[in-house]
């Protein structure tokens, strides 16, 4: 069903089940690596984003690590160096690799590093003026986009707000910094304190196209970073997950009082995007404890073409070709990164 809204924007509002008749499967999946942190030269703690070079290195960020590995998983480099310097890093919120170079995103001091690819640093740029509520999204043809944060008021009695996340565009050549769109949280704010349930979730496509998830219930968004549009909203009909009891979300403690978010009661629909051969993976909420994680497909047209179960414990960190790349705990409990092929 299409909806006209504006003069260029769609909303499709699809269906419960999806166009594919094998709908519903469990993803049959092939070990092909398992990559461990045993030989000591890195440790896993909760590694994310990990990404593939040219040359078929794997890249993943942990706390205060920037690992480079090979093809066999064995470890290359540590990139990362804590410090406020000039090549020293404090948080990542996240890295690009290029075909000669890795540049990294650092907050607090809110900055970009460039390094070539057996560790060198080449140069950095100060963000200094966009603050240090920022997160990189993806890079493309000399521009960086970020997400920025906005403070909202502060009002002193308990009030629910919307937070905007700001998509920004900063020129590498000319600095200059554009804001281009924003998608909104809804939050309760008291004084300097705030608390969301929501979480903005985004995954670029084709270094153009960026699918973002900002609301609690199933919703996604298409924007078009070069024609500054946004082309389309799509979700599913979808019956949401209640939260386990005592399982608690964000809230603001005022008084010895706890205070959540409106819809704290359900969680997220949406916990992840993520691109697997042209298609958009949506991540849900709901979980069956034989088949494992329920995983959508949708088109670039927002439509809702297939569903599968994700038969893991683990976390999908990210896919390539026909591969995936699982975050999970083996039998004595440590952390592994698992890379699987997909078999059908």
């Amino acid at each position: 069903i299409f909806f006209s809204i504006g003069y260029s924007q769609e909303f499709i509002k699809n269906l419960e089940r999806p166009l594919s008749e094998n709908a519903g499967r469990i993803l049959k999946l092939e070990e092909k690596l398992r990559i461990t942190d045993q030989s000591g030269q890195f440790f896993f703690q909760y590694p994310r984003e990990i990404k593939i070079a040219p040359d078929g290195s794997y890249f993943f960020y942990d706390r205060e690590q920037l690992i480079q590995l090979d093809k066999e998983g064995r470890f290359i480099r540590n990139f990362y160096r804590k410090g406020q310097g000039p090549g020293e890093l404090n948080y990542v919120s996240n890295f690009i690799v290029l075909e000669d170079r890795l540049i990294v995103h650092s907050n607090s001091p809110n900055k970009i590093v460039w390094f070539d690819l057996q560790g060198n640093f080449i140069k950095e740029l100060s963000l200094q003026e966009m603050g240090s509520r920022a997160e990189l999204l993806f890079y493309r043809d000399g521009k960086f986009y970020f997400f920025k944060s906005g403070m909202p008021s502060r009002p002193k009695k308990l009030e629910v707000l919307e937070i905007p996340y700001i998509l920004m565009e900063f020129s590498e050549e000319s600095e200059d910094m554009n804001e281009l769109t924003s998608f909104p949280i809804q939050a309760i704010v008291a004084g300097g304190a705030w608390a969301s349930g929501t979480s903005v979730l985004s995954i670029p496509y084709k270094n153009r196209y960026l699918f973002v998830s900002h609301t609690q219930e199933y919703m996604v968004s298409l924007y078009d970073c070069e024609s500054q549009t946004l082309l389309r909203r799509f979700n599913r009909s979808y019956k949401r997950v209640k939260r386990t009891k005592g399982e608690g979300g964000a809230a603001i403690i005022i008084d010895g009082k706890r205070h959540e978010p409106p819809g704290s009661e359900y969680l997220n629909d949406i916990n992840g995007l993520f691109i697997h051969k042209e298609r958009l993976w949506i991540w849900t909420s709901q979980k069956d404890e034989k088949k494992g994680y329920l995983i959508d497909v949708f088109d670039f047209d927002g439509r809702y073409v297939d569903c599968f179960y994700l038969q893991t414990d683990g976390r999908l960190m990210g896919t390539q070709g026909d591969s995936l790349f699982v975050r999970e705990k083996d039998p004595s409990e440590l952390i592994n990164i698992v890379k699987y092929r997909v078999m059908d």
